[in-house]
């Protein structure tokens, strides 16, 4: 370790001492009341944090710290301010700085100016995401600062998709989060699709038809569909879901995308959802035909409202050993916005695996 690189570690663990020991360095002073402001004794040191403060600027007047912390402790607002404005002009990276003028500007209901410093400090500081992200997630819960937010996003900035996953992930301001979002390419972290974790939450809080907007735009290929089911032939395998299909395969039993189909399979001891697509039918008359088979077993569809209705309209069951098409039909009515089509697939107690296949399933208006 260099003289250099050993005095500098020594002065940000103990800036206490050294500034004693080193009474002449401005940085030593300059450490020592940044220490005492970061470790919350405003209000308990003043005058000592006031002293350390001075003393660095006497020595040097370009210590950043140092002003911004002989700020934070002037109680005169007009002084305060032009401390304050002094720090800022020696560097615009200092966290606490930024967060000064993010106070005022939220005090002053400068929603435009607020947002900017918001954005100033998030770039310069990692650290700034544990108290400016949850601020962001309350100003965007109030109505009148939805458009300077979206304006914000729509230069997307560094830490945007670290806000998106920090949002999602706690289920904070969801509505107005995907309305700023609207037209915005997320760039998701490594391991993670943002764009899918926002449309789930959206299902999980039933906001059906503004997750199908949104899933949408990031998939264009979801409104390509002449029919109410998407893919009914199941040529896609993958895409955002569930409103694309959504294959399980777990390894006991699942569904895969085959050539002319999608192939079903599983263990004697197996059984669940294979297939599933949310789909919003308005209230009326629908048939529901597929065409398939299934062998050593059972499978069928079944088609439920979503929460919070919770309930099952029809069910389908699957031709066994032959394929051939056969259909149902069934009533959506009031207070069933949106409706789960699923595919359960079982095997029979005296075979040792099952097998089948689905051609497709289509979903049409009834004929009166």
């Amino acid at each position: 370790m260099t003289g250099i690189s050993l005095g500098t570690a020594i002065v940000s663990r103990a800036p206490n001492v050294v500034a004693a020991l080193m009474p002449f360095f401005a940085s030593s002073h300059d450490r020592f009341a940044d220490a005492l402001v970061q470790g919350g004794m405003i209000g308990k040191q003043n005058q000592l944090i006031r002293s350390e403060a001075a003393a660095a600027l006497r020595r040097s007047p370009l210590m950043v710290h140092a002003a911004r912390s002989l700020a934070l402790v002037t109680t005169e607002p007009r002084q305060q301010a032009e401390i304050m404005a002094y720090a800022d002009s020696l560097s615009r990276r200092d966290l606490l700085t930024n967060t000064w003028f993010i106070e005022q500007a939220h005090k002053a209901g400068q929603i435009e100016e607020e947002l900017a410093r918001i954005d100033l400090a998030l770039r310069s500081s990692a650290s700034g995401q544990t108290v400016l992200f949850p601020l962001l997630a309350s100003l965007l819960t109030k109505p009148a600062n939805e458009r300077a937010i979206a304006r914000l996003f729509e230069r997307q900035p560094n830490w945007l998709p670290a806000f998106v996953d920090f949002a999602v992930s706690r289920r904070l301001a969801t509505e107005p989060l995907t309305a700023a979002l609207r037209g915005i390419a997320i760039a998701s972290p490594p391991g993670k699709d943002l764009p899918q974790s926002l449309v789930d939450l959206l299902i999980a809080e039933h906001h059906y038809h503004l997750a199908l907007d949104y899933a949408t735009e990031r998939d264009p290929a979801l409104a390509s569909t002449t029919g109410f089911l998407r893919d009914p032939s199941f040529a896609r395998a993958e895409g955002i879901t569930p409103f694309s299909w959504l294959y399980v395969s777990n390894g006991l039993f699942g569904a895969r995308p085959a050539d002319n189909g999608v192939e079903l399979y599983g263990s004697s001891t197996a059984g669940g959802v294979a297939l599933g697509q949310l789909v919003l039918l308005r209230p009326g008359r629908y048939e529901l035909e597929t065409r398939g088979r299934v062998g050593g077993g059972t499978a069928k569809w079944v088609v439920d409202c979503a929460p919070p209705a919770n309930r099952t309209l029809t069910e389908l069951e699957i031709p066994r050993d032959n394929e051939r098409v056969v259909q149902t039909a069934f009533t959506v009515g009031a207070g069933c916005p949106a409706q789960f089509v699923r595919l359960t697939v079982r095997a029979s107690e005296t075979s040792a695996a099952f097998e089948g296949k689905i051609v497709e399933i289509r979903v049409s208006q009834a004929s009166e």
